[in-house]
């Protein structure tokens, strides 16, 4: 039962879809990025990343609603991460967006994004799993290449502090530059 309600809903979803689709835009991309890398000890010390854990690449994949001429909400998935020889930790989650569109080209966006942090640590092959709210804030220039087709880039800055197990706090707050393409409805 739970199979065919799930597929009934994603039908209704895509023929809304189908009969709304004007001012739907399906965006993705990659993404390159940089983190803060300080980390707050919860006995009051305080530390930086190793250098080869402050940048990493990522992707994001997602969709806005143009609800008027210049405002639209949106959200998808984003994912990040890092590594060196020692490291390897990951970003990624949901986020919701609200964009707002200063001419053709050009729009300024904000949002909020519900991020899963993983590390995993190569020589002892342990692991810790986390979770954070953080902010997106950004603009991106779009450039038409036919009327159904846009190639997209722009810069974000991700505010976003994880706490872990031990009380410290990490921040991975930085920029997020990404590319892309966009389909558009």
């Amino acid at each position: 039962m739970k199979k065919i309600l799930t597929m009934m809903f994603v039908f209704v979803l895509l023929f809304s879809i189908g009969t709304m689709a004007q001012g739907l835009d399906l965006i993705g991309g990659l993404t390159f990025n940089t983190f803060d890398g300080t980390i707050d000890y919860a006995d009051g010390t305080q530390d930086e990343m190793r250098d080869d854990l402050t940048s990493g690449t990522g992707f994001y994949v997602g969709g806005r609603f143009w609800f008027s001429d210049n405002l639209a909400l949106g959200g998808g998935y984003d994912k990040t991460g890092s590594e060196d020889q020692l490291v390897e930790f990951s970003i990624a989650g949901p986020y919701a967006e609200m964009v707002f569109r200063a001419n053709e080209y050009i729009h300024f966006k904000g949002g909020l994004a519900f991020y899963n942090w993983e590390v995993k640590e190569k020589i002892f092959y342990t692991s810790q799993k986390e979770t954070g709210l953080g902010f997106l804030f950004g603009a991106c220039l779009t450039y038409p290449l036919q009327e159904s087709i846009a190639l997209s880039g722009g810069v974000d800055y991700r505010l976003l502090t994880i706490e872990d197990e031990y009380n410290d706090k990490i921040n991975f707050s930085g920029f997020r530059i990404n590319g892309g393409i966009a389909l558009l409805f």
